[in-house]
């Protein structure tokens, strides 16, 4: 008798999805961990703002985006919310990730693509994409923040171009300053 009350205890809880047998409803089965959704926590809007690009290498970027008129952009501005990040570099809207980063400095990752007329008077895909790494997370908007990363940016070429036309594939290190929250 004294034996039947923890054996049925076990049973429920191993029918209820607590990770000891049966996952229980809404599980797949191969991981007894429930999904949380990321929860924004206070350093969301310490890391976010508007951030002025300075470039390791301010040379040339090569003929062929010379003639295309594509450069370097001067400021990316972002939000995040808990791992989603969101922002805009040279009018390219960019969506991407936090990571948290437990043994190693935080990283983000962001990209987009967007058809941009460019100083040909053509219609082109243009892709960019930001990795960067903090330091450290600011405490808050009001203490200074930057972060390290590479810009790539790069045209798709048109369907209608013939082989080995122009080509512009930009890849630059850059120091990343908030300039306003």
């Amino acid at each position: 008798m004294s034996l039947r009350l923890p054996l049925l205890a076990m049973l429920g809880a191993m029918t209820m999805g607590s990770g000891l047998g049966n996952p229980g409803c809404g599980s797949s089965g191969n991981d007894s961990t429930p999904y949380v959704p990321p929860v924004c926590d206070g350093t969301c809007d310490a890391m976010a703002g508007t951030y002025r690009l300075s470039f390791q290498s301010e040379g040339p970027l090569g003929a062929d985006c010379d003639k295309l008129g594509m450069k370097l952009p001067a400021e990316l501005e972002f939000s995040r919310n808990g791992d989603t990040l969101k922002g805009t570099v040279s009018r390219v809207e960019l969506t991407g990730a936090y990571y948290p980063g437990a043994s190693q400095p935080p990283n983000i990752s962001l990209a987009g693509e967007k058809a941009m007329t460019l100083a040909d008077g053509r219609n082109h895909l243009v892709r960019v994409s930001i990795n960067g790494q903090f330091k450290t997370v600011p405490a808050s908007t009001q203490e200074p923040s930057t972060f390290t990363g590479t810009y790539y940016a790069f045209r798709i070429p048109l369907v209608e171009e013939p082989e080995g036309g122009l080509k512009c594939d930009i890849v630059r290190m850059f120091t990343a300053t908030r300039t306003s929250p």
